[in-house]
């Protein structure tokens, strides 16, 4: 009975044919194993067909052959001629098979996936060396310049950590955005970054016949079970690698007191102790309770006055701790953009936006 199933094993293929005397230990054949993975692998990477590409970069992933970093990267490096539409999705497995065979790649090698489905694995490898690629990292921060995603948190994340001068600009010259909530005298104030709601956004990824399934990285706030620490911060960013299949949907649910708050926090982490003594919010929220026009318009002003003095003394804060050079802090003058929510019951008389945007309920 023993010898049956061996034959029938050996017949299909499931057991190794290996003659009688052959001596070799466990660990000699799984070295002969990953090299004819090895020699699998290298022959797909230097294929022309990107389809083939992306199954060699899948096994090199999936069985962690190290050896093979230097083909992928430089079948990433080739890839960077191709127009992105075609080269899209063997970069997305390269890209994938480099992050988990652990292997170094310069930034300046990635730079150019810094788009479309290919941006976030991207930044990926530009995360594990943050402060050599504020530049890269700072770009695609730049691109989400509204914020409200947790791309753009984690890449004011590594900036933070770098204290990256230009990173540091470019929150001072960004506008204060001043939520002005006007309701009723005697209405309670509400918090209203909760009031003002997120939003959810759906992903749907479509892989072409004759492609492997492809791992995608997805960058998300809060403790959710299967995800890593992406980089540390104020507020934390998470990733998880997942492995896509045509036509699923993946949703996120950002936490808009966070992406509100973070100017705020990645300011104040890097100001240190130079932070103690100010009061500064990029994202201020102000109740005023209507009575006329005068008055309204004087607390609006009064508002904006104290936003103008803060950033005054945060500037100031920033060149004493080093953050900025004093060349740079010159004619720094902030710009407010004044949002305003109508909470009162009777809209019979107007708000005076003056140069505020009314924001619909």
């Amino acid at each position: 009975m023993i010898r049956t199933t061996l034959s029938v094993a050996f017949a299909f293929g499931l057991l190794p044919l290996a003659p009688a005397q052959d001596k070799s230990t466990p660990a000699q054949r799984f070295a002969e194993l990953q090299a004819n993975l090895v020699k699998e692998v290298t022959g797909q990477l230097r294929s022309d067909d990107l389809a083939t590409v992306a199954w060699g970069a899948y096994t090199a992933a999936e069985f962690r052959l190290a050896t093979c970093g230097p083909d992928l990267r430089a079948k990433l490096a080739a890839l960077a001629k191709v127009e992105p539409g075609k080269r899209q999705y063997a970069a997305l497995a390269i890209l994938d098979a480099l992050i988990q065979t652990q292997t170094n790649v310069p930034g300046a090698e990635v730079e150019p996936y810094l788009e479309g489905l290919c941006e976030r694995s991207a930044l990926r490898h530009l995360g594990r060396d943050s402060e050599k690629n504020c530049k890269a990292i700072l770009a695609v921060f730049r691109r989400y310049a509204r914020g409200g995603n947790a791309t753009w948190l984690a890449c004011g994340n590594w900036l933070a950590d770098a204290k990256d001068p230009e990173f540091v600009l470019e929150l001072l010259r960004s506008p204060v955005v001043l939520q002005m909530q006007v309701a009723e005298r005697g209405d309670a104030a509400t918090e209203l970054f909760s009031q003002l709601g997120g939003s959810i956004a759906c992903s749907f990824f479509t892989i072409p016949d004759g492609y492997p399934p492809l791992a995608r990285y997805d960058f998300t706030i809060g403790r959710l079970p299967g995800y890593t620490l992406a980089v540390d911060g104020p507020v934390p960013v998470l990733v998880d690698r997942d492995t896509w299949t045509s036509g699923e949907c993946r949703l996120h649910d950002p936490d808009d007191h966070a992406f509100r708050t973070a100017r705020t926090t990645w300011l104040a982490q890097m100001l240190e102790s130079h932070a103690t003594t100010l009061r500064f919010d990029r994202a201020p929220l102000r109740h005023a309770e209507w009575t006329d026009d005068a008055q309204f318009l004087a607390l609006l002003q009064t508002a904006k006055t104290e936003i103008e003095n803060e950033h005054r003394a945060l500037v100031a804060a920033c060149v004493a701790a080093e953050l900025i050079p004093a060349k740079a802090a010159e004619g720094l003058v902030v710009t407010i953009e004044t949002h305003l929510h109508d909470w009162r019951a009777d809209k019979t008389v107007p708000l005076p936006a003056g140069d505020a945007t009314p924001q619909k309920r």
